[in-house]
């Protein structure tokens, strides 16, 4: 009876919810999982877990978590905030970008997702600056060498059959 009127699905929730919010992240986690084994497509579950994961700084498994969120319910505005935090910790930008702007798309008055979107395009052009200046200093680097290769190297020396010819001729 508990599974057809889904409370045990409430439980696994509501206990994980829990030990997030005591910190005990590890143990959200083991409950996440229990519950996933019976409801493998629930949004809430997945979404739920990639932030415990993301407090346990596992940042990678995380987003798998937030994208299997995404992919049972595109609505979920929470779980598309969620993705665009971790992508941006992860500084990938862009895609934080477009996270932040699916979670507009769901819910436009979001602040969460509107301030998660002004930083990742932030960081979208401070990261597309410090290429643009790696680049530069890598081209300048490379011209640098090349100038002073054409302009320092030694003459090669004759081969020594060249000079005995030289030296007969005088």
């Amino acid at each position: 009876m508990l599974i057809k009127t889904d409370a045990l699905l409430y439980l696994y929730r509501d206990k994980a919810y829990a030990q997030i919010q005591l910190d005990k992240y590890t143990d959200a986690v083991v409950t996440l999982d229990e519950g996933l084994a019976s409801y493998p497509t629930d949004a809430m579950l997945w979404n739920n877990k990639g932030y415990a994961l993301e407090r346990l700084g596992k940042t990678q498994d995380a987003l798998m978590s937030y994208d299997k969120s995404v992919s049972f319910d595109r609505n979920y505005t929470t779980a598309h905030i969620n993705r665009g935090n971790v992508l941006s910790q992860m500084g990938r930008y862009t895609e934080a970008v477009a996270a932040y702007n699916q979670a507009n798309a769901t819910d436009p008055f979001n602040s969460a997702a509107t301030q998660g979107l002004e930083a990742a395009k932030k960081g979208e052009a401070e990261s597309t600056r410090t290429m643009t200046i790696l680049t530069v200093i890598i081209l300048i680097a490379i011209i640098g060498i090349v100038v002073w290769y054409v302009k320092f190297r030694k003459p090669a020396e004759p081969a020594p059959e060249a000079k005995k010819k030289k030296s007969k001729k005088k």
